[in-house]
């Protein structure tokens, strides 16, 4: 189920970036984690042996899905081919980085992984609100006349 999970969101993220752009679709993504994240937070935790919890969980795992597909798709479209290597390269420098902490965290009591993971997905959409993209490279979509 997770898989299926993703793979729907994997074709939700490529359509979301050619109809809404890269910030907003960023932002939906991390949007979708955020609302997953706070229902595991405040229903899922509790109630982890009803259907309730496996649903709260793929809608966390979708968001993230979304996420990995426009991280790569994205970069395109932020930085000029130059810098797109580098960019792209010390994102995942940061991100294997960041990520090292994760077995730390995940041992920790509940519902504390998940603050971090709320946290960090509000972190994370606050900063690709401000993300700007390159004016050459953002694909403006076909206003119908």
């Amino acid at each position: 189920m997770s898989l299926s999970s993703e793979l729907v969101s994997i074709i939700f993220a490529g359509v979301l970036l050619e109809k809404l752009g890269t910030r907003a679709s960023l932002m939906t993504c991390f949007l979708f984690s955020a609302i997953g994240g706070v229902a595991m937070v405040t229903y899922g935790l509790n109630n982890t042996d009803t259907i309730a919890f496996p649903i709260i969980f793929l809608i966390c795992r979708f968001g993230v899905g979304g996420i990995n597909v426009l991280y790569t798709a994205c970069n395109a479209r932020i930085f000029d081919v130059e810098s797109s290597a580098t960019a792209f390269g010390m994102a995942a420098l940061f991100a294997r980085m960041s990520l090292s902490g994760a077995p730390l965290v995940a041992t920790l009591n509940q519902p504390t992984p998940m603050y971090v993971f709320l946290a960090t997905t509000a972190l994370a959409a606050g900063i690709s609100y401000f993300v700007k993209v390159h004016p050459k490279l953002e694909r403006k979509t076909a206003k119908p006349t």
